[in-house]
């Protein structure tokens, strides 16, 4: 293990398997008599250094990642799958970056071996691979072809492909634009014919597609990049193209499903990054003779969770006290006048307000802005008429001043 301290409770993993010194010198197998087949803890979308309505994350994305690392230990996994969007953004900090470097130092007395997504900065994720000790595998921009990696086992060999996301405009354009490289199904085929996958071996791929099939929508959400049928479903490629391979470790969409067949899974998000997420798990996948994958969920409790509530301001501050130190996104209804303030003052992480607005209100001729008030008030006088109609209350001073800096520098830079 490189000298890596290993816990106590995981020496069992380590006793029940050998290490080939040469050919395979950073991964367990089982000895001869064993069978045992190998088993893979699956992650993804990190999401490190993402904010939430304002509130950093990190301090619970740390929390999360000790907890994971904790079911690798308890599961005796052999190696850990990171299916890209490791870090949240191309220009992430050096406080996401901290604890990056911190997970992986922690994560490698495992073969890990992770890609980057369509948030990471390719370049920077695997920009110590040479320094890197065995066993951690960090897979580089796109190269035309999958990272490969094989080890050994009591079934044979086991290929492990490492595919950094890939859009159909870049694969065409390394292959010389080629124009016939002009879906995702036949991007994903070019750089498969080029990755020579054996179909009648033992085949892991981990990438960060988006992959759609079975004639099941996938449960989608709204911390998702985009859509996977935006632009008309151009970025889809059907499960079918991965028929080569027993087991697909998939990032980018946050909630854990299937797509087409059991073992074209995305793990999902160890964290809700919106408020439209369900329960987090870990996904623990046992990989035997060929054909035969096991698949199992593990579930993630958060530091904070992320709690959505709905109510009168009085009927939220009445739950009040059960809510703790999770964070609380919340809508209001009925009557809206000082409610951040309110139920500020009584949860101390409200991360986010919403108004349940009458949209009947927005069109009632009474009410309404007429198309003579749009033509003949300034900006400031219909903005404050449009505050009213939505929340039902009138600006306070302080916004009002706000109001008016906002309107002298729009003007001003419209001059």
């Amino acid at each position: 293990m490189g000298g890596t301290a290993v816990p106590p409770f995981y020496t069992s993993s380590i006793v029940r398997y050998n290490i080939v010194p040469d050919k395979y010198p950073d991964f367990h197998v089982p000895p001869s008599t064993g069978g045992f087949p190998l088993k893979f803890l699956h992650i993804s979308d990190l999401h490190i250094g993402k904010s939430l309505h304002g509130f950093s994350l990190l301090e619970d994305q740390k929390y999360i990642l000790e907890e994971i690392l904790g079911i690798a230990r308890e599961h005796g996994v052999d190696a850990i799958l990171v299916a890209g969007d490791v870090l949240d953004s191309t220009r992430a900090g050096e406080d996401a970056f901290g604890v990056y470097n911190w997970f992986m130092t922690q994560a490698s007395e495992f073969p890990i071996y992770v890609i980057p997504g369509n948030h990471d900065p390719a370049e920077k994720l695997g920009c110590c691979r040479s320094l890197m000790r065995d066993g951690v595998h960090v897979c580089g921009p796109y190269c035309g072809k999958a990272e490969k990696h094989t080890v050994e086992d009591e079934y044979g060999e086991l290929n492990i492909f490492l595919l950094p996301y890939i859009k159909t405009s870049s694969v065409r354009h390394f292959y010389g634009d080629d124009e016939s490289i002009s879906t995702p199904e036949a991007a994903f085929a070019k750089t498969m014919e080029a990755s020579e996958v054996d179909p009648s071996a033992r085949n892991i791929l981990v990438c960060h597609q988006f992959v759609v099939g079975g004639g099941i929508d996938l449960r989608r959400s709204d911390s998702e990049a985009c859509s996977i049928f935006s632009w008309g479903g151009a970025d889809c490629m059907s499960y079918g193209v991965l028929n080569d391979f027993d087991y697909v470790a998939l990032g980018h969409i946050h909630g854990p499903q299937s797509a087409g067949r059991p073992e074209v899974r995305y793990c999902g998000s160890p964290l809700k990054y919106s408020e439209s997420e369900g329960p987090k798990t870990a996904t623990i996948v046992e990989v035997g003779e060929k054909g035969h994958v096991d698949i199992e969920e593990v579930p993630l409790v958060p530091l904070r969770d992320l709690i959505c509530v709905r109510g009168t301001t009085d009927e939220i501050l009445a739950q009040s006290d059960s809510f703790g130190e999770n964070y609380v996104c919340a809508t209001v209804t009925g009557d809206t006048e000082n409610a951040r303030e309110k139920l500020s003052s009584r949860i101390p992480n409200l991360m986010h307000v919403d108004y349940n607005v009458d949209a009947g209100r927005l069109f009632d001729s009474e009410t309404a802005i007429s198309i003579e008030e749009i033509r003949s008030d300034d900006m400031e006088g219909l903005f404050s008429k449009f505050y009213m109609l939505m929340m039902n209350s009138e600006l306070t001073e302080s916004q009002t001043e706000i109001l008016k800096e906002a309107c002298r520098r729009v003007e001003e830079g419209m001059q």
